[in-house]
C-alpha cells in the first residue's frame, strides 16, 4: 500500500474475498508497470470506484449489480458483484428501456449526443494559459479540470456498458441462431472493415511520412537519428519548415494524446512533438500505400459476403433485431478505438498540463524536489499545497512513495486474486466480462503452447521479438512477430512492421485484436504468459483462427 493511501481502496483479503467478491482481475492493459499514486488515484478512485459501478448500476444490468475495484502494490484489480438469479427479471425491464436507444442507433447516442458536449468542455480548458494564472486561479483551473475529468468518465462508462452489452447480445444471438460465437471466423468477419477516429489519425501520420519523402527529406531523417536534433535540423531548410508546419497542423488536431487510459504523468504529443517522429520514421521505412486502405477493401468484401451467407439462416421474424444487434456490435469495436480522444487522451493531456505547472511552482517554493514529483501525490494533497505552499511540506510523502513505487515496478503482479474458476460462469452471464477479462480459451486437442482470450484471424509463422515497453520499439524488425505485455494506441505503428502479434493481456476487443483485424495481421491476445514463455529469436506460429500460439523452435 502506498504511504498514506486511502485504506478503503487498498485490497484487504479478509474484507474483499467474501460471498460478494469471488475473484479480482488485474487490469493489466492499463496498470503495467505499477502506477504512480496520481494516475492510480485517477484510474482506481475517480474512474472505477466513483464512476464505473455507478454507470453499470444506472444501466440496471440484469445479471450483476455493479463492479468494484481495489489497488494492490501500485496495480489495480476489478471484480463483478453478482446478484441472485431471482432478481434478474426485476432488472430486465429497466435494462431493456435503457438499451433501446443504443440498439436503435449507437452512432446517434455516441457521436451525436455524448461526444459534442465533452469536446466543448475540452475546448474551453484548452484556451486557458496556465502559466499566466495566479496560484488561486491555477487551483481553480485544476478543480475545473477535475470536474471535467469526472464528466469524461461518465461519458466513457455511459457508452462503454451499452457497447459491450451489444457485443454480448449479438454473440448470444449468433450462438443461438447460427451456432457460432465470438471466436468463429464468420463472427469476426461480420464486424470488420470500419474506420475509427484513431485510424483517421493514423492515415494522417502516414501521409506525413509520405510528405517527408516527397519534399526530399528522407536523407535528413536517415542522417539524424536523434529526434530532438532532427526537429532543429528541419528548421534549417524551406522544405523542412514546410513539413514542420504540416506536422503542427496534425498536432493541433490529434496531438492531445497520451497513452490510455490513465497515464496523466506521460507527456502528450502536443507538449512533446518528438513523440510523433518514431511513427513517421516507420512510415518512411515501410513505404508504399497505407496498409489499412489496402486491407479495408478485403475486409469490406468479406463482411458483405458473410452477411449474404448468414442472414438467410436467421428466422424472418428475428432478422430485424439481428441486424440491429449486428450494427451495434460493430460499433462496440469501433467505440474501443473511437472513444480515446473524447475521453482519456484529451483529459490526460489537459490534466498533465495543469499538474506540471503546479509542480513547477511547488518545486520553486521548496514543497517538492522535482516538478514531476507532483505525480506521486493525490488530488487532495495537490489542492492542500496550492495556497499554503511553504507551510505544506510534501517531500517526505513523495520520497516514501517513490521508494515504494520503485519496488512495486519490480514485482510481477498476479493476474487474479481469489478463485479464477468462477470466471467461466461469470463470463457466460456477463458480456462485459467477456471483453475485459483475460481468461484464455484452452482447447487441449490443439496441443498449443499458449491459448488466448481474443484473436484476429489468420495464421503466420516467424521470428518472435519480445517488446516490453515503448523504449524498445526500435528493436522490432520488419516481418517479425511482436510479443508484448499488451498494446495500446502508441503501439499501433508497430503493426505496420509486424507480421503477427501476441500479448499477455487483453480480451476479445483488446487494441491488439481490433488493430490486427483491420490491418490483416494474425493476433492472439490475453495469453497471460507469452512474454514469459517466448524469447526474442524463437520461431513461433500465431494461429488467430484457433486463438492459440505454438513455440516451434
Amino acid at each position: 500500500m502506498y504511504y498514506n493511501w486511502i485504506a478503503w481502496h487498498e485490497f484487504d483479503e479478509e474484507r474483499d474475498l467474501n460471498p460478494y467478491f469471488k475473484c479480482w482481475i488485474l487490469f493489466g492493459t492499463f496498470c503495467i508497470p505499477a502506477l504512480k499514486p496520481m494516475p492510480l488515484w485517477l484510474g482506481q478512485v475517480a474512474c472505477c470506484h466513483q464512476r464505473m459501478h455507478r454507470e453499470a448500476e444506472k444501466l440496471s444490468c440484469p445479471t450483476h449489480m455493479t463492479w468494484d475495484s481495489r489497488t494492490k502494490d501500485g496495480y489495480f484489480y476489478f471484480s463483478m458483484i453478482e446478484i441472485p438469479e431471482e432478481e434478474w427479471k426485476l432488472r430486465e425491464p429497466v435494462f431493456r428501456q435503457k438499451m433501446t436507444p443504443w440498439i436503435d442507433s449507437f452512432e446517434k447516442e455516441w457521436r451525436g449526443r455524448l461526444v459534442p458536449g465533452i469536446m466543448a468542455e475540452y475546448d474551453r480548458l484548452k484556451k486557458v494559459d496556465v502559466e499566466k494564472l495566479s496560484n488561486v486561479d491555477l487551483l481553480e483551473h485544476f478543480e475545473d479540470w477535475m470536474a471535467v475529468n469526472d464528466k469524461q468518465w461518465v461519458v466513457h462508462f455511459e457508452s462503454m456498458f451499452p457497447a459491450y452489452h451489444l457485443y454480448g447480445l449479438f454473440e448470444d444471438m449468433c450462438r443461438e441462431l447460427l451456432g457460432i460465437d465470438g471466436t468463429h471466423p464468420q463472427f469476426k468477419a461480420l464486424l470488420g472493415g470500419y474506420d475509427t477516429e484513431m485510424q483517421v489519425a493514423e492515415r494522417w501520420l502516414w501521409r506525413l511520412g509520405e510528405r517527408a519523402v516527397e519534399l526530399g527529406l528522407k536523407q535528413t531523417f536517415d542522417a539524424v537519428p536523434d529526434d530532438e536534433q532532427l526537429l532543429s535540423k528541419l528548421k534549417e531548410s524551406d522544405a523542412g519548415r514546410k513539413w514542420l508546419d504540416e506536422l503542427n497542423e496534425f498536432l493541433q488536431v490529434y496531438g492531445w494524446r497520451t497513452p490510455p487510459i490513465i497515464h496523466v504523468e506521460v507527456p502528450s504529443w502536443i507538449e512533446k512533438p518528438t513523440l510523433a517522429l518514431p511513427d513517421i520514421r516507420r512510415v518512411i521505412t515501410k513505404g508504399g500505400v497505407f496498409m489499412l486502405d489496402e486491407e479495408r477493401k478485403r475486409l469490406v468484401a468479406e463482411r458483405k459476403k458473410t452477411e449474404k451467407e448468414v442472414l438467410p439462416r436467421v428466422p424472418a421474424e428475428r432478422r430485424d433485431m439481428f441486424v440491429k444487434l449486428m450494427e451495434g456490435a460493430r460499433w462496440c469495436g469501433r467505440w474501443s478505438e473511437d472513444h480515446l480522444y473524447p475521453c482519456e487522451f484529451t483529459t490526460n493531456a489537459l490534466g498533465r498540463r495543469v499538474l506540471m505547472e503546479m509542480g513547477r511552482r511547488y518545486t520553486k517554493a521548496g514543497v517538492l524536489d522535482e516538478t514531476e514529483d507532483i505525480f506521486f501525490l493525490i488530488p487532495e494533497e495537490v489542492k492542500m499545497a496550492a495556497l499554503t505552499m511553504h507551510r505544506c511540506p510534501l517531500k517526505k510523502t513523495v520520497r516514501i512513495r517513490k521508494e515504494q513505487w520503485q519496488e512495486f515496478v519490480k514485482q510481477e503482479p498476479v493476474p487474479f486474486i481469489g478463485d479464477p474458476s468462477v470466471l467461466a460462469r461469470q463470463t457466460a452471464i456477463n458480456p462485459v466480462l467477456r471483453v475485459l477479462a483475460p481468461s484464455p480459451l484452452v482447447r487441449e486437442e490443439l496441443k498449443a503452447d499458449l491459448y488466448g482470450t481474443g484473436s484476429a484471424v489468420g495464421v503466420v509463422e516467424g521470428t518472435a521479438r519480445v517488446i516490453m515497453s515503448e523504449d524498445e520499439f526500435s528493436q522490432l524488425q520488419p516481418g517479425e512477430i511482436l510479443v508484448a505485455p499488451f498494446t495500446h494506441t502508441d503501439w499501433t505503428s508497430l503493426f505496420w512492421l509486424a507480421s503477427g502479434v501476441v500479448t499477455d493481456h487483453g480480451g476479445a476487443l483488446a487494441h491488439a485484436v481490433i488493430v490486427g483485424r483491420e490491418y490483416g495481421i494474425p493476433c492472439v491476445a490475453g495469453t497471460l504468459g507469452a512474454t514469459g514463455k517466448i524469447k526474442t529469436g524463437d520461431r513461433i506460429r500465431v494461429d488467430g483462427d484457433n486463438c492459440c500460439v505454438y513455440i516451434l523452435k
